[in-house]
């Protein structure tokens, strides 16, 4: 992905992010498309998931899953600023991939292609916390903040093969906007930016040659959320969404590979999703 491409969703997503702000201070006491109380939701999870290093190594296919989630809703305003809205999620995506890469001989440094399965699981549990306001019957906004971490492993398989194993947590800001056609339909656009700092403990990556650490990391996410009422408390849910991930690459250090002494690093890194979760909710 080009870096103006990326400009382009950060840019919207603060501009989304700063509507909806201003939206909150003409907005109604209560929000217009969400009821109050508490949520339980499960589905599916899939992902179409590419991968790429600064060095030309990918993987690509597509990862199965599912996810568990909790939301709670006030029944009023909440300190002048809106219905409090609370949610934390919790998502698994697995499978085997396609890994294209290279193998480097340590001796002599010449690199020959390699292509082979690697098996990925990522999981993902996210906080997020904020305020939803009415801008009309059938229109709402809202603004929040989140608190996650991210752990994905990923394997190659066969002669030469390895693991590695990403840990990152985050804090980030994110805004929403929803609109209900009618008393069974909504649909919404939700804007996100995540950050893993530099100064978190919980952002390396772990292998059997050492510990790497990545510096800082940023995650842009764009989803758009589909809710159909069945009844009063139960919906069915789809949201397809596109999520992008950017770590820094590591300092070199000096390890041991296969016995023999070298000076290596973890190089920087893109991750391009696009995926779909669909599931049912019901609220107590």
């Amino acid at each position: 992905m080009k870096k103006k491409t990326l400009s382009y969703f950060a840019l919207a997503a603060v501009l989304g992010l700063g509507i909806s702000l201003g939206g909150a201070a003409k907005a109604k006491a209560e929000s217009a498309t969400a009821a109050p109380g508490i949520t339980l939701s499960a589905g599916y999870a899939g992902e179409h998931f590419h991968y790429g290093e600064s060095i030309g190594d990918q993987e690509h296919g597509w990862l199965n899953g599912f996810y568990v989630g909790t939301n709670y809703k006030s029944q009023g305003n909440v300190l002048g600023l809106g219905n409090l809205d609370l949610g934390l999620k919790f998502t698994y995506l697995g499978g085997t991939i396609t890994y294209d890469g290279s193998q480097t001989d340590l001796i002599t440094g010449q690199t020959t292609p390699w292509s082979t399965n690697s098996q990925e699981s990522i999981s993902n549990i996210q906080f997020k916390g904020g305020f939803d306001q009415a801008l009309s019957n059938n229109i709402a906004v809202g603004e929040y903040l989140s608190l996650g971490y991210r752990y994905w492993n990923r394997h190659m398989e066969g002669v030469g093969g390895y693991t590695e194993d990403y840990n990152n947590g985050y804090i980030g800001l994110g805004a929403k906007a929803a609109y209900m056609w009618n008393d069974k339909l909504s649909t919404g656009i939700d804007a996100e930016i995540n950050w893993s700092p530099a100064w978190s403990s919980i952002n390396y990556m772990s292998s059997p040659y050492g510990d790497y650490d990545m510096g800082s990391a940023y995650n842009l996410k764009v989803a758009v959320p589909i809710d159909y009422n069945v009844t009063p408390q139960l919906s069915v849910n789809l949201t397809p969404y596109y999520s992008y991930w950017h770590f820094n690459s590591s300092s070199a250090q000096n390890t041991v590979i296969d016995g023999i002494p070298v000076t290596s690093y973890e190089p920087s890194s893109e991750t391009n999703s696009a995926g779909l979760n669909i599931g049912i909710s019901y609220r107590f």
